[in-house]
């Protein structure tokens, strides 16, 4: 059985098979520029020992997963992006489009197996796409995704300002254009 460590006011609980936190913001400046809340639990994980499994599910830029496993050896880090759109979370992790977990190394490919499996089980729906592969690759999917819907939106936009401008219908436009 499975096993999470959670942070709570800096305190690990748990016996630290895993540790899931989500990521909010920026703690603090370094020499480095800014370090995110995410690298403190870090540090705090690799203070009480072992080797856990550490799951990101925040959006980070591409090549973080693979830059932080480097500082931190000892921690088996995946990255786990999430497709959720605005007001309808709940409805969305429990009826994911895909599910996409990236690895740093082979070395890793089973714990993010099991933890796909996991939020697989938490799904409503049946035979929901999985991929596996590396976290850089993974975290461009969720950069490109992100953009992608920048894009259709600012698309809209302006075939609603054409419309607007030229008297148009703007459904029947969108009808025939999709």
């Amino acid at each position: 059985p499975a096993s999470l460590g959670v942070d709570v006011g800096g305190e690990l609980v748990g016996d630290r098979q895993g540790v899931l936190r989500v990521v909010r913001g920026q703690d603090r400046v370094d020499a480095g520029g800014v370090r995110c809340v995410g690298e403190s639990v870090l540090d705090l994980v690799v203070a009480s020992g072992g080797s856990p499994t550490v799951i990101i599910k925040s959006t980070i830029p591409v090549g973080y997963t693979a830059r932080i496993s480097r500082r931190y050896p000892d921690l088996h880090i995946l990255f786990s992006p999430e497709f959720l759109r605005e007001g309808h979370a709940l409805d969305d992790n429990l009826h994911p489009s895909r599910i996409v977990v990236g690895v740093t190394g082979p070395q890793d490919e089973g714990a993010a197996r099991r933890f796909a499996e996991l939020l697989a089980a938490g799904a409503e729906d049946e035979d929901v796409p999985t991929l596996v592969m590396g976290s850089t690759e993974a975290e461009a999917i969720k950069l490109f995704a992100n953009t992608y819907l920048a894009l259709r939106v600012s698309f809209f936009n302006e075939l609603d300002t054409y419309c607007e401008v030229r008297g148009l219908d703007t459904a029947d436009v969108i009808r025939g254009v999709c």
